[in-house]
Parts: C-alpha cells; structure tokens; sequence
C-alpha cells in the first residue's frame, strides 16, 4: 500500500495504525458470523455453489445474477467446507480485503495529505453497518465493492504510470496496471450487473484527466512558443527545472511535460482498455441485455425523497430509523469533504453520486435495491476522509488580526469534522448494535424453523413452500427433500385446479402439513394454497419468524363436515354458535385437537372478533391456547353475510411438554382491537364469557 511518489514519508506510527484498522474490520465482519440463519437468497447462493462449473453456469444464464460469485463460491467451499460460517466467510474475507484498498486508493487521491485521508477512509470503510451487513452475507456484494474499489485502484495506477514512467502508455508499468485494471473491471461485470455504474464514473473521471491535460497541454505549447519567439535563450536544464515533477508542490497527475503523450495517445490506449473489458464480457453480454430487459423497473418515485434514503442508508445501514438531524451531520461531513479535499474530492464524489443517479434513472429506488449501493459506500469513506484531511494552503502575509482570523479557521476546519464524528458516533453504534443483536432486523430464521420441524418430530409431515427461492434455503437446513413442496409451481398465474389437485394429493399422505409463507402477495396473490389448507385442514399455529409466516396444519382422516353437537350459543347482540366438532377425546403431547365451529349472524358486523380456545388444567390455568380470526384469518367477520353458515376450522397444538392429565377445551369471542372486551355468551346457565367445548384426556408419551 504505497502512495503517490512525492507524498511524503508515512508518520511514525503509520504501520500499528493501518493493522489497528485491519483488525477492527476483521473483527467487526467475522462477530456473529454465522449466529443468524441463512435467509432465501443466502439459500440459493449455497446450493447453486454446490453444483458442477457447467450446473452453475447454466443456472446463472437464467438468473438475475451473473456466475462469477457463484463460481469462485463453489471452490471456495471445496477449501472451507459448506457451513453457514464457511460459505460466509468468503464475503467477509472481500470485506476486510477492501480496508486496505479504500487505504490504497486514499494514499493516491489524498493530495498533500494522503496518509490522514487514508486512514480516516479506511476507518470509516472498517465500521461502515452497510459494507459490514454484505460482508456476513453468502451473496456477491462485498465481492462487488471490493472489485469496485480495486478496479478504481489500478485506473488511478494506470494513469500515473502513463503520467510518471517514461510517460508512455506502453510501458511495463502502464501495461501491467492496465492489465489489472481490465480483469478486475471484467469480473466486475461477471460479479453483478449493476457494475456498469462503476465504469460510467471510470469514463467520466477519465474525461476529467483528459481535459486536465489538454488544458495545460495547451498552456504549457502556448507558453514555450512565446518564449521562443521573444528570442530568449531557455536551457533545456531550466525548462526541466520548471517542470520538474519531483517538486513538492506539482498536483497529480503531473501537467505538462516536454514528452507528456500527445492527448490522442492518451485517448486511444483508454478506449483499447474499455475494449479489452468488452471483449472479456463479450460472451456474456447477450445474456445481460436480455436480463436488463426482463423486468419493468420504470416505477420511480420522486428524486428528493429517494437520495435522502439513499445517503441515509450508505451512513449508517438499514438497520436504523431514518432521524433528520441524524442525515444533516452526514451531509455536513460530505461538505467538509468536498471543501478541505478541493479538487481531489471530485473523483470520490463522482464515484458516490454516479450510482446513485444511475439507480434512480433504472426505476431501481425501492428499499430491496439499496444493496446495489455497496459499490459507492467507500467512496463515501474516502469523502469523508477527506473531510478530515484539509489541503494544506499557501501561508499569506498579513497582519496579526488577519493571521488570528487564519489560525481560528484553521483550527475549525479540524475541529468541526471531529465535533462531527463525535455526533455520529451514537447513530454507528445504534445501527452495528442493531445489526447483531436486535431480532427485529434479523434474517428470517428458516435454520429455527427447520429444526422445530424436526424436534416435534411428527412421523409423517409435509412442507409447503408457498414462494419461490425458498426450497434452496430451507432444503438447506431440512435433510428431507422429497417431503418438501414448492407450491405454486412455475412462474405463471397459479391455477385453481391444479393447486386443489396437488394439496389433495398431499394432504391425502401426510397427517400433518407445514407452510412457510413468504412473498404470496406476488406468487399467490389470491391465497389460494392457504385458502385450500383452511377450508380442508385444521391451523394449529400460525406465528411470524421475521418477515415470514410459519403455519402448521392437522390433516383429519376425514373431512369434519358434520356438526356433532348442537348449541345455538348467542355470542353478543347478532353472532350465534349453531354447534362444533371437536375431533379427539384423547390425545398426546405434540398432537393437535381438531375444532370445527358453525357460525352464523344476524345482521353484518362491522368489527373484527378473534376466536379463543383454551386448554385449561384441573387448576383453571391455561395450559394451551390458541387465538385465531376465522377461516385462519381469511374468514373475517366483517365479511360474513348474514344468515349463511360459516364453517370455520380450528387446531390447538398441544405442547411436547405437556404433563398428562384431564383438561377442560373453553371456546370464546373478543373485539380484536381489545382483547380483554370479550362478548357475553347466553347458555342455558347465564350469561358468561366462556363455554366449555369438551374434556380431553392426556396421556403420557
């Protein structure tokens, strides 16, 4: 990690400082690594890696990823193995890898300071909650920023090989950094195919450079050619001295020099490194622009709201709420970035502000495409390394009042960055926090999920997966595939018959049924699976797991259409209980009673009741319950038409723990915007706010 030639001899210290950095960053990505589940698309990433070179490429051609991650994945586990941990180290291996390249390339664009830029970019790339998140991911994005940030690396190496050695773009220098250049940008677009952004910045910071250089070009032609005709006598050893390139104060790159490359030279040897990087992408490109066409990305919303989160969420991650003042200091330190880094800040800011626009203007401004963002987030860090690193200016005569006004903005310009960091300072650690510790920011737990299967250890259970890109993740952790059903299939609008078809056949084998709902709302928007296993099985459970739903189903011999009890139990002013079945007298723990209730109103309702059955011990305890809307939450009363009969199917799982004994079964209604406003019942006893169902006997295991 060397800086530009004329930068000045790192600071004592500077070595313990840049492995200080290193160790934070491996700490904070490799903390907690594998303490979450793998969540759907993690899933996919291991089991795609796990097929042939030639599965994986096959695969990927019909994907909306390109192979290169899944390919490097698959030798990578044949190293460390397949565990949760194993597979993601791999991306938090990229994102320590990226510390020091943020470092690299602060030491080449830091200007007169390179070393404070570096290591204030490179300590904020270390701690930074969005970098760190994709680094404890099995996915391609911290690959994605690391190869941002090195093919960036070796375009600014490039160009002060052209600039520094020999000034000939074909020197051993220029022709090697230009090599890497080509491949890391090539593997770029094979990792991800929103890495186009990042070679729009390239071309454009080139444009920059170029015109740069024309201008002094053409300045330095200019200038020459006067003195030459004003007839005086220059040395060739004075004209080198004034263009002498190991002057302290001569910007980067150099401009001009007598034998600079002529701005064409410059201009073609670009173009033939945009070229390699097309002609190594060649094979692949018709695959990309059928994939860039696929989806309608055209439902941008408004540009203002749309950077506010998306600064938002390059600071401080998704894990933390949105806070005004909170972006205001994250705006202030980009400014001071832009103020103290003068000229020097405008690659960074290139860089940030280019993917950004380039997300909005592809209609990609939702929250799921933040991730897209990662390739910016070390630009953001070197900004803002910047920001703490003022350019050192020219010291002007002046009197005492003036000099004191210059000493007071001095210490300012290094003083505010610092009061800034402080302010942030509780944001970061909130967001990390947040990120390894809060379950409400946790990954769906399809690793839980999987396991409670197996403790309950029922005989004969099913799976339903009810979206796509599950069976990758939850396989994954199920060693049973062949009980395991991806409903609906296919991608096409679900089809009634054949869905009824398919979970007839499955309920027709299994006695019990789990489903993992997730994404329904676009795979199964009209619920037809849950509709079908409501009307036909009995929900026991039906409890979220971070943004997935897991619901279990007793499947009875035969369907309960029969009313075994007649009651005619008035539930409020309109509801009448016309009668139940409860299907079991006798059971064990992990069994679930079978409830189905007949229901019919009056008149239309305009609240919402929740069901409650309760197992009650020979104490009057609770000692299982279950609280349901009807028809599993799709039955509502405030849909039920009035005088029609209402079939209504209940499960209460009774706990593995459960101690034998007898049990009362208690059935009751409540206004589910308060709970304790249950509705009076009229029994041939008075009026309650309970009734018992049946006695169940409980045996031991």
């Amino acid at each position: 990690m060397s800086p530009h030639p004329l930068t000045p001899h790192p600071p004592k210290g500077w070595r313990l400082l840049v492995i200080a950095v290193l160790l934070l960053g491996f700490g904070l990505r490799f903390h907690l690594l594998d303490a979450q589940s793998f969540w759907n698309d993690e899933g996919n990433s291991a089991r795609l890696s796990e097929r042939s070179l030639e599965l994986i490429i096959e695969g990927t051609a019909s994907d909306i990823h390109p192979p290169l991650y899944y390919l490097l994945l698959h030798g990578w586990r044949a190293l460390a193995g397949d565990s949760e941990f194993a597979l993601r180290a791999f991306s938090a291996f990229a994102g320590v890898l990226a510390v020091p390249a943020v470092m690299a390339l602060g030491l080449l664009l830091g200007g007169k300071r390179p070393y404070p830029v570096a290591l204030i970019a490179g300590l904020v790339t270390a701690v930074s909650p969005p970098l760190i998140t994709y680094s404890q991911e099995t996915r391609m994005y911290a690959l994605l920023s690391l190869l941002a940030v090195l093919s960036t690396l070796f375009l600014a190496k490039w160009v002060l090989a052209v600039f520094s050695f020999q000034y000939s773009v074909f020197s051993r220098q220029a022709i090697g950094w230009g090599a890497a250049y080509v491949l890391c940008a090539a593997a770029g677009l094979y990792t991800h195919y929103f890495f186009p952004a990042v070679l729009l910045a390239q071309n454009f910071i080139f444009l920059l450079i170029l015109l740069k250089f024309t201008i002094h070009n053409s300045q330095f032609t200019i200038r020459n050619s006067r003195l030459r005709t004003g007839g005086e006598m220059v040395r060739n050893n004075v004209v080198a001295s004034a263009h002498d390139h190991t002057a302290p104060s001569r910007p980067y790159p150099p401009f001009p020099h007598p034998s600079s490359p002529h701005p064409a030279t410059l201009v073609t040897s670009f173009i033939a490194l945009q070229l390699a990087i097309l002609l190594l992408y060649l094979p692949w490109l018709p695959i990309f622009l059928q994939q860039f066409g696929a989806d309608d990305l055209s439902g941008r919303g408004a540009l203002l709201p749309f950077l506010r989160e998306a600064v938002w969420w390059l600071a401080f991650g998704q894990t933390l709420p949105f806070v005004w003042w909170g972006l205001a200091l994250v705006l202030l330190a980009v400014l001071f970035g832009l103020v103290n880094g003068r000229t020097h800040a405008l690659p960074p800011f290139i860089f940030l502000i280019a993917p950004i626009l380039m997300m909005y203007a592809a209609g990609t401004t939702g929250p799921e495409f933040f991730k897209f963002l990662v390739v910016a987030a070390p630009f953001l860090a070197l900004l803002l390394g910047m920001g703490f690193s003022p350019q050192r200016r020219r010291e002007r005569r002046g009197n005492s009042t003036k000099r004191n006004l210059r000493a007071l903005r001095a210490s300012a310009v290094y003083f505010l960055p610092l009061l800034l960091l402080l302010l942030t300072l509780p944001f970061l650690w909130q967001s990390l926090d947040n990120l390894y510790h809060n379950p409400a920011y946790a990954r769906a737990d399809y690793r839980g999920m999987a396991q409670r299967i197996l403790d309950e250890g029922h005989t004969n259970a099913a799976v339903i997966l009810d979206a796509p890109n599950q069976w990758e993740v939850f396989t994954y952790y199920f060693p049973d595939e062949s009980a395991v059903y991806p409903l609906p299939k296919g991608r096409s609008r679900p089809d009634p018959a054949e869905i009824d078809a398919a979970l007839s056949e499955i309920a027709g084998r299994y006695g019990r049924i789990y489903a993992i709902f997730w994404g329904e709302a676009q795979r199964d928007p009209e619920r037809l699976v849950e509709r079908w296993l409501d009307e036909n099985a009995f929900k026991a459970v039906d409890e979220w797991v971070g943004d997935v739903r897991f619901v279990m189903y007793a499947v009875p011999a035969a369907p309960a259409g029969t009313m075994e009890t007649e009651t005619n139990w008035q539930f409020g002013d309109a509801i009448t209980l016309q009668g139940y079945t409860v299907g079991v007298e006798a059971a064990l723990p992990g069994d679930v009673i079978p409830v189905t209730l007949f229901w019919q109103t009056a008149v239309p309702l305009d609240k919402r009741y929740k069901i409650f059955l309760h197992l009650l011990d020979g104490n009057g305890r609770p000692a299982a319950q279950r609280d349901s809307e009807p028809g599993g939450g799709l039955a509502l009363t405030t849909t039920w038409p009035p005088g029609e009969t209402i079939v209504d199917n209940h499960g209460l799982f009774l706990p593995l723990d459960l101690p034998p004994g007898r049990y009362t079964l208690t059935l009751g209604l409540y206004d589910i915007a308060d709970p304790a406003a249950r509705l009076p019942i009229q029994t041939e006893m008075g009026a309650v706010d309970a009734v018992d169902l049946a006695v169940i006997e409980v045996a031991g295991d």
